[in-house]
């Protein structure tokens, strides 16, 4: 796993928990990996963060190799997980942390499986 801020960390689970979701009720890997801009996702899967945090982070995330990032007028306004993160993802295997439902049982357990 990539070291990364916690901001970081929030946004990737929430893309990729978005991601799982979008699996389960039939989606493609390639239509469920893609996301829209960070004002959507802000408002949609993290507005408990402030707007530029979710901005950096998903900045961050691009540069780790976890999102790709479509830029217009120097904002992101479109994304899309890659296959490295969903890999990452999957490999943080359930007994790791025990009875998990849905892959983690708190954000703070998908954090601390993120760190070394």
């Amino acid at each position: 796993m990539v070291k990364m801020t916690n901001e970081a960390a929030t946004v990737l689970h929430a893309l990729y928990s978005q991601f799982l979701s979008r699996r389960k009720v039939g989606q493609s890997k390639n239509v469920a990996c893609h996301f829209g801009s960070v004002q959507a996702i802000h408002d949609d899967l993290c507005p408990q963060l402030p707007i530029d945090d979710v901005d950096s982070a998903m900045r961050e995330l691009d540069c780790c190799g976890y999102l790709i990032n479509d830029y217009g007028d120097q904002t992101i306004c479109l994304c899309a997980l890659t296959n490295e993160a969903i890999i990452d993802c999957q490999n943080l295997t359930k007994d790791r942390f025990g009875n998990i439902v849905n892959g983690f049982a708190t954000l703070a357990d998908f954090i601390s499986a993120l760190r070394p």
